[in-house]
């Protein structure tokens, strides 16, 4: 969206009022990322340049929602200057590096909406930094995780808003997890009426958010987290260090909250740039399907808008969809078959015969291939013993020779004497010879080793 006639003009005079008679507005660029304010690159006369915020209706491509503005809500949508401001003095307190704000129109004097001007820093942000030399870029996490720690280790009085509870207020729920249940069962909802995936599978979403809900032990320790910081939220100043932008969704939550986020943007690289030890797995987890949830529902209301750039969004929703069914499919189900097939195994597409179930094979068939990078510590409980084959399920393969390699770890880790009774009684491991040598289970393979 290009910036309308008359938003040139009124920026020209806001952008003096902030920075002075004699700095002249030369030109404005809108900068790509934005979906409820305007970001604008001001570009002066001197060669220097400048932000400007503008949260204008129009600039805001969301439709509206019965939960906009209600500032108890901390899943609301955060619009408008006053928690601009109030998010940005929180993290200035805290010790962490954010825009300088050169002007601040909250009374509509200057311009019809509210309005920032801040100071740029037209450099990559952090994350393309980071891609381009992570040892160069050490530093800058290095100080990014002094902050995080200091975010961390603050107390407010209550989960919610920044700036509304900074100003008295308090949350609409009383605990961190069943403020997040809310939203995530409104995120469900929101999506089974655009989805039809989610829709055929929306009872096992509510039982599963239930369950993880139901593991969360109490806590009232309530942190600042920025809410959606990913290292493309983090620019660079001249000196190396990070500034945080886009904190108007600031609000006092879960810690676990942010690093969530922070894992699903950054994926492997999360342990090594940000990564922190001492996280409740209970709220992980409930708050991972809960974030996944809201990044299907999230895009696909974007979709009902005019939004331009549709193809990504497209790409986000698609793929939080298949991350948030992975999350079902990790948990084996006592019945229903979406919940026997396990996300790695192709061989739910085949026709099941007699002799090797799952596979379409005869008697003979060789035993079904392994997931390229099997960790033995997340081996299902029948593959720790041969004798437990038999009774596998057939959904969950794992190549037989796995078994006898633990049968050889075994043999090496024990003490002399017992390598001898070993070597004594080697005849009760021809079977597994024969087994791994032909690929199947033969009649002298069935007695008990």
């Amino acid at each position: 969206m290009a910036p309308r006639s008359e938003t040139l003009d009124r920026l020209a005079e806001v952008t003096q009022a902030a920075l002075g008679a004699g700095r002249r507005l030369d030109g404005v660029a809108r900068l790509a990322g934005g979906t409820r304010k305007g970001v604008y690159r001001l570009a002066i006369g001197d060669g220097t340049t400048a932000i400007a915020y503008l949260w204008e209706e129009s600039e805001n491509f969301w439709p509206q929602t019965p939960d906009d503005g209600d500032r108890a809500d901390q899943f609301s949508a955060g619009v408008g200057a006053d928690l601009f401001e109030a998010a940005h003095n929180r993290l200035a307190s805290l010790g962490l590096r954010v825009p300088e704000i050169y002007l601040l129109d909250r009374d509509r004097t200057d311009y019809p909406a509210d309005i920032a001007i801040l100071e740029d820093f037209p450099g990559e942000d952090l994350l393309h930094f980071y891609k381009r030399d992570p040892t160069a870029a050490e530093p800058t996490l290095a100080r990014l995780r002094q902050g995080l720690a200091a975010m961390r280790d603050y107390r407010g009085n209550s989960p919610g808003k920044v700036g509304h509870v900074d100003a008295g207020g308090v949350s609409r729920w009383p605990s961190c997890e069943e403020g997040a249940m809310d939203f995530a069962l409104r995120c469900l909802a929101e999506a089974a009426d655009r989805d039809r995936r989610i829709t055929d599978t929306r009872e096992r979403f509510q039982e599963r958010l239930s369950e993880l809900a139901a593991a969360v032990r109490p806590r009232a320790e309530y942190s600042v987290v920025h809410g959606e910081l990913g290292l493309d939220h983090v620019l660079v100043d001249s000196d190396g260090n990070p500034v945080i932008i886009d904190i108007e969704d600031l609000m006092y939550f879960d810690v676990e909250w942010e690093h969530v986020h922070m894992q699903i943007r950054l994926h492997d690289d999360w342990a090594g740039t940000v990564g922190v030890d001492g996280l409740d797995e209970d709220r992980l987890a409930l708050y991972m399907l809960t974030q996944r949830l809201s990044l299907i529902a999230g895009p696909l209301r974007l979709l009902d808008s005019d939004f331009p750039n549709r193809a990504f969004m497209r790409e986000i929703a698609e793929h939080n969809l298949n991350e948030a069914l992975a999350l079902l499919l990790q948990r084996r189900a006592p019945s229903g078959d979406l919940g026997r097939i396990p996300i790695h195994d192709p061989s739910h597409h085949r026709t099941s015969r007699p002799g090797c179930p799952g596979t379409g094979r005869a008697d003979h068939c060789r035993r079904p291939a392994a997931p390229r990078r099997l960790r033995l510590r997340a081996r299902p409980p029948w593959a720790r013993s041969p004798r437990l084959w038999r009774g596998r399920e057939a959904a969950a393969p794992v190549p037989f020779r796995v078994i006898c390699g633990r049968a050889l770890l075994r043999y090496l880790r024990a003490s002399p004497r017992k390598r001898l009774r070993e070597i004594a009684a080697s005849a009760a491991l021809a079977p597994r010879r024969r087994i791994l040598r032909h690929g199947r289970r033969s009649g002298a393979a069935r007695h008990k080793t």
